[in-house]
């Protein structure tokens, strides 16, 4: 008899972050790294290079950058609440989760 367990499944693990396709480790100086990621990012959800560098480049930066800060917020939160049983968590629970799943899809 043949072992099932272990090896790879369909549709096991975490759905992937880029639309892109796969990822590879990069090592940039890390005073860069938000805006790399940033400009990457904007890349990948399908932006021109000639629209990246026009005048609200800038302004999309920041607001990937504000984003960065919610879902850390988010994270951060997330896990304060799941270290808890008590039951007044129980609602701040599902909104984090709400929030994460919005971050995640945006």
């Amino acid at each position: 008899m043949v072992n099932q367990w272990g090896g790879k499944r369909t549709g096991s693990g975490r759905p992937a972050r880029w639309k892109s396709g796969d990822t590879v480790a990069v090592r940039i100086p890390e005073k860069f790294r938000d805006e790399v990621i940033a400009f990457a990012r904007l890349l990948d959800e399908g932006q021109s290079v000639a629209k990246l560098f026009s005048c609200s480049l800038p302004e999309s930066l920041e607001n990937v950058h504000k984003l960065k800060k919610i879902r850390k917020s988010v994270s951060d939160w997330t896990r304060k609440a799941s270290r808890t049983s008590n039951p007044k968590w129980y609602h701040a629970k599902r909104l984090l989760n709400q929030l994460r799943d919005l971050l995640e899809k945006g």
